[in-house]
């Protein structure tokens, strides 16, 4: 006797959309406890999972669908720097609910030729409409950016481009959730259009340490000298460097045959400040400098 989490699985594929080739699956693998995140980010995440799972309910069974006729899906902007978990929350949220998540392939939906870039917009609405899957615009700026004046052909064609996504998300009624490095980037005609807009900060001290905690694998030798505590209050970097920067110093830690060390993780993050456009000094590393001084 198949179980309720199979019927669904069931259901949810014979119901899959079909995007051509414009969007591809993702399987989410996160959950909200493998969040980190300030208490009142989670507060406005959780209602947007509440939001999913109870539209259903108020707009067809309580009538709002006579308050707001048309457009009542969730558009939601995770607005925030790189690395700071907005990609994740989408997947959680999504997971959460059993839904499925899609996320946009704007290579393949950004075209030169005229009109092409909204005929394969529609084609990603108009399957997604409903409700029943989870529209991510990973980095949406592209898309969602700011109109500008009119001076060429090419400004007119963005500006139609731009025209056509607010009418079209005016009435969607499934979920889409846009992220953006930057809020200003987005037209703020779209602001209008969104249900949420959270913006996602730099990890504080504590959650940084939390994050360093998880990304070292738990089997992971640790020498003595790795002091977690130490890196985490000095080194003001995202969630997705801390983890480019634990597993990088494992692969070192690794080829050396040698457990986890402090001057692992330094090294290691100092190729994250490098490349991300950081010079290296001793502000930040101070007596440690002259570890990583030989590399950069």
């Amino acid at each position: 006797e198949p179980d309720e989490e199979t019927i669904w699985t069931c259901c949810r594929e014979a119901a899959r959309p079909e995007f051509s080739g414009l969007a591809e699956v993702v399987i989410p693998k996160y959950t909200w406890e493998d969040l980190i995140l300030p208490p009142k980010i989670i507060k406005q995440l959780r209602h947007l999972e509440q939001y999913l799972a109870q539209q259903e309910k108020v707009y067809h069974k309580w009538g709002a669908s006579k308050v707001r006729a048309r457009g009542y899906g969730l558009k939601a902007l995770f607005s925030g720097g790189p690395g700071t978990g907005k990609t994740m929350c989408a997947e959680v949220i999504a997971g959460s609910l059993g839904l499925e998540m899609f996320k946009v392939d704007l290579s393949q939906v950004i075209s030169r030729w005229v009109g092409e870039t909204e005929k394969n917009l529609k084609e990603i609405f108009d399957a997604a409409e409903g409700g029943s899957s989870v529209i991510l615009f990973d980095e949406g700026d592209a898309l969602f950016g700011s109109r500008g004046e009119t001076k060429s052909a090419q400004d007119k064609f963005a500006n139609q481009e731009v025209a056509f996504l607010l009418q079209r998300m005016e009435v969607f009624e499934g979920c889409v959730i846009i992220t953006t490095n930057l809020q200003e980037n987005i037209d703020e005609a779209f602001l209008r259009r969104f249900g949420s807009v959270v913006e996602f900060p730099m990890p504080s001290p504590a959650e940084r340490l939390k994050l360093w905690q998880r990304a070292i694998p738990p089997a992971a030798p640790k020498h003595p000298n790795l002091d977690l505590d130490y890196i985490s209050k000095q080194f003001q970097i995202a969630g997705g460097a801390i983890v480019n920067a634990a597993i990088n110093a494992c692969i070192t830690a690794a080829s050396e045959d040698s457990p986890v060390k402090l001057e692992h993780v330094l090294l290691s993050i100092a190729r994250e400040l490098y490349k991300n456009g950081k010079q290296i000094n001793r502000v930040h590393f101070g007596d440690y400098y002259d570890v990583v001084a030989e590399i950069f």
